[in-house]
C-alpha cells in the first residue's frame, strides 16, 4: 500500500535481515524468498575458517525463523477454524515429518539469534503415527535428562489423525550470538564447533527417520554454547513403538530389508559362511514384509533356499 506497510511486515523484513547476517558469520547462507517461503528461511552449511580461506562441512541445516518475545509456541497442525472440524491442518504435520536435513527453530531479537534443535518433535511421529497438531516449546525450563525432553500429551475427543495435541519442549537454545559478538572470533569458533557437534547427532536422526527406522539419539548434559569434550559426551538413544495394529511396521521392514541383503552379498563375497547363516531367519522375517528382489536373492541362495 503506498505510504505505509504493516509494522509486522517491516519487523518480519528486519528479523530476517538480522539472522541472516548472524548466520553468515557462521554459514554459507541461501535467504527463501518469500514467494517460495514453505515454512523455511535459511537453508545453511556450517563453514570453517582455515588460514586465508573459509571451507565447507558436511553439516547442512534448515532455518524457521521466530520472532521474539512474542514466540512460546510454534504449532503444526490443529484446526485453521475451530469450528469446523473439517479445516484440520494436516498439510503442516506432513511438511514437519518430511524434512530431509535437521530442522532448527530461529528465534529472533533485537540484537540476537538462538537457534534450537527439534529432533524431539519424533516422538510424535513415531509414537502417534499422524499426530493432531505438534507444539514446539522452546526454553522449556525441564533439563535434557536421559528420556530426552519427553513430551506430554492431551486427547482432544473427535480430532482427526491420532486426536493428540503434542507439546514437545525444545529445552535451551544449542547455539546463541549477538551483534556484539559477531566479530569475536573465540566466541564464533565456540557457536560452530557446538553447533557441529549437534549436527553430526541430528543427522543420525534424520538418516533414521527417512529410512523409515523409529529412533532417535541425543547428546546429554549440555546448555548454551557448550557440550561436554567429546571424550566425555555421552548420548541418550530411544527407540519408539506404535501400538496400533501394523504401524511402523512396513518402515522399519524397508530399513532393514535394504540392509541385511546388503550384508548378506558382502558376507558371500568374502566367504564368511558361517557369519551369513546366521542371518537366515532375519531376512526371511523381513523378506515377508518386503520382498527381496531376485537378483539379490539369487546372491543369498545359501540362506534363502535349500
Amino acid at each position: 500500500m503506498p505510504g505505509q506497510q504493516l509494522l509486522s511486515t517491516n519487523q518480519g523484513a528486519q528479523n530476517e535481515r538480522l539472522a541472516d547476517f548472524l548466520l553468515s558469520k557462521i554459514c554459507a547462507v541461501t535467504k527463501v524468498p518469500r514467494e517460495q517461503d514453505y515454512g523455511l528461511d535459511f537453508y545453511c552449511q556450517l563453514t570453517q575458517p582455515g588460514g586465508r580461506v573459509v571451507r565447507t562441512s558436511p553439516y547442512s541445516f534448515g532455518v524457521q525463523l521466530k520472532p521474539r518475545p512474542t514466540t512460546n509456541v510454534i504449532s503444526y497442525g490443529g484446526y485453521a477454524d475451530s469450528k469446523d472440524l473439517s479445516s484440520w491442518k494436516a498439510y503442516e504435520v506432513e511438511w514437519l515429518f518430511t524434512q530431509s536435513l535437521p530442522f532448527l527453530i530461529g528465534l529472533v531479537s533485537d540484537d540476537r539469534l538462538d537457534l534450537y534443535l527439534t529432533s524431539a518433535m519424533w516422538h510424535a511421529r513415531w509414537e502417534g503415527g499422524r499426530p493432531f497438531r505438534v507444539d514446539l516449546t522452546p526454553d522449556s525450563p525441564d533439563p535434557v535428562t536421559k528420556n530426552g525432553l519427553p513430551p506430554t500429551t492431551e486427547s482432544i475427543p473427535g480430532a482427526p489423525g491420532d486426536s493428540k495435541r503434542w507439546t514437545i519442549p525444545l529445552g535451551p537454545p544449542i547455539v546463541s550470538w549477538s551483534v556484539s559478538e559477531a566479530t569475536n572470533e573465540v566466541h564464533l569458533a565456540t557457536v560452530r564447533e557446538v553447533l557441529a557437534r549437534a549436527l553430526d547427532v541430528e543427522k543420525t536422526n534424520v538418516l533414521a527417520h527417512t529410512q523409515g527406522v523409529p529412533y532417535r539419539e541425543w547428546i546429554l548434559n549440555w546448555s548454551p554454547n557448550w557440550l561436554p569434550a567429546p571424550a566425555e559426551t555421552r548420548l541418550g538413544t530411544m527407540w519408539f513403538a506404535n501400538t496400533g495394529d501394523g504401524m511402523n511396521l512396513e518402515q522399519c521392514a524397508r530399513a532393514v530389508g535394504i540392509a541385511l541383503p546388503a550384508l548378506a552379498f558382502n558376507l558371500k563375497a568374502q566367504g564368511r559362511t558361517q557369519e551369513l547363516a546366521r542371518l537366515r531367519d532375519a531376512i526371511e522375517c523381513v523378506n515377508a514384509f518386503r520382498p527381496i528382489p531376485d537378483g539379490m536373492r539369487a546372491k543369498i541362495t545359501e540362506i534363502l533356499d535349500k
